[in-house]
């Protein structure tokens, strides 16, 4: 995987968080502690999240940074990784 490429991976797996808890991009960006701008960046695979943001979403939401950097679901709560793969079947 390029770096373009894996950059668009993190993006489309923070995309997927965001749908799978039902959160407007204002209430998950303002829950990460990030603008909008920054939000939208990291969803078009523009910009990587940083070291805080990825903190922030294994904190808030209980999931792993291995899922947003790397896919994996080991680790990750059932209902959450049922809810996720289920939104990646829908995008598919």
């Amino acid at each position: 995987m390029t770096p373009i490429e894996h950059r668009e991976f993190v993006g489309r797996n923070f995309m997927l968080l965001r749908e799978a808890l039902g959160l407007r991009p204002k209430d998950f960006a303002d829950r990460l502690g990030i603008t909008m701008s920054g939000l939208w960046n990291i969803e078009a695979g523009r910009s990587y999240p940083g070291p805080m943001t990825l903190y922030r979403a294994t904190q808030e939401f209980g999931i792993t940074a291995d899922w947003l950097i790397r896919g994996s679901r080991a680790g990750l709560p059932n209902d959450m990784a049922r809810t996720l793969l289920e939104r990646e079947r829908d995008q598919a």
